[in-house]
Order: C-alpha cells, then structure tokens, then sequence
C-alpha cells in the first residue's frame, strides 16, 4: 500500500510586537499594540519563545491543495459509502423480520 503521509509545506507569517517588562505594574504601561513578556526571573530564552510562536501559528491540522495529491492516495482515501441514504440497506431490517414471526 502507498504512503499517505508525507510533508507538506506552509507559509507562516506572525505579526508579532513584544515588550519586554518587569512586572505585571510595566506591562500596563505600555502601549496596546505590543504583547507583554513578563521576566519574571530576569532571563528570556529567545529560542524557546519563538518555537512557541511558531507552533501556535501553525495550523491544526496539516493540510495540502487538492491539486497537490497524489493520485493513489486520493484511491485510497476516497469514501465509497457516497450512495444516497435510500439507496443503503438498513442494518435493522433483520429486526423487523424477526419481530414479524
């Protein structure tokens, strides 16, 4: 069976404006444009905040353009109950056989 899974590419884009502050008393000082990052021990880890940032603009689920599938995948993923509900046998319908004897 082929491989469903692979990586797709996305374009981020964060608009982002941060203000570096001491305690809560700074960060309602400054203007409202900007996010409030409270040092709260006096050190910013630049890498984790911006890992942070990135997984949040991240979509929830990873998605690609239909145009970009790969034809045996959509074989695969294709659902094949696209038939009319009246069209469906009715899984009860032994029930009602029993039921009349």
């Amino acid at each position: 069976m082929p491989t469903l899974y692979g990586p797709v590419a996305h374009d981020l884009t964060l608009d982002l404006s941060l203000a570096f502050v001491y305690d809560e008393d700074h960060a309602k000082n400054i203007p409202a444009d900007y996010d409030p990052v409270v040092m709260t021990d006096g050190d910013v880890i630049l890498a984790d905040m911006v890992e942070q940032e990135i997984i949040l603009a991240l979509p929830i689920v990873a998605y690609h353009e239909e145009s970009g599938c790969n034809p045996t995948a959509v074989k695969y993923a294709s659902s094949t109950d696209d038939a009319p509900d009246d069209e469906k046998p009715n899984p009860f319908s032994i029930l009602a056989q029993l039921k009349a004897k």
